[in-house]
């Protein structure tokens, strides 16, 4: 497939970039706590001894949360409830991250009970793959605008915090604003 790699853009299924590999079962009784996150369909559920997988990674939630996008940077366990992706090609992970995160594969449910992801259904999606240069380059771009984000989100938060303290302060009488006539 060195044709996807030639400085242009490819049209691509999938199931060409990557794979999605079954998490394996570990109940809460089966967890022995540790440094290791174990994830379930939508972000980590606890911490084991030993992980599965090799990081950094990512995650898609296959019943329950589908089609949810989690990333980790260290090793990790993901239980049957999900999907970890093994890349096929040369190909950033982030970027990776980034293009499922825009996927929307909750679209893709199959389940009439639990909402469940069919990983063949997802290999059969077609996407616009550059090269892995300009893969770097979106993705710096991206994890800018990410740094950013947690920033604001951070300085909303305190104010929140400021906003809701003062507010109880007021509206209790704790403390008193001059009116002026």
């Amino acid at each position: 497939m060195k044709e996807l790699f030639d400085g242009k853009w490819k049209t691509v299924k999938i199931n060409e970039m990557l794979s999605l590999e079954y998490g394996k079962g570990l109940s809460r009784g089966q967890r022995k706590g540790g440094k290791f996150p174990v994830f379930g369909s939508n972000g980590i559920i606890g911490y084991h001894s030993e992980p599965l997988v090799k990081g950094p990674g990512i995650l898609v939630g296959r019943k329950g949360s589908i089609g949810e996008i989690c990333m980790t940077e260290s090793d990790f366990w993901p239980i049957d409830t999900t999907y970890y992706v093994v890349l096929k090609k040369d190909l950033n992970l982030k970027w990776v991250y980034y293009l499922l995160s825009t996927m929307n594969l909750s679209r893709l449910n199959t389940a009439t009970g639990i909402p469940g992801l069919n990983r063949d259904l997802v290999y059969n999606e077609e996407v616009s793959l550059p090269p892995i240069k300009e893969q770097n380059r979106i993705t710096k771009v991206l994890e800018t605008i990410d740094k950013k984000l947690l920033i604001q989100q951070s300085k909303k938060s305190k104010l929140e915090s400021i906003k809701k303290s003062l507010m109880n302060d007021l509206l209790t009488g704790k403390k008193r604003v001059k009116v002026t006539q």
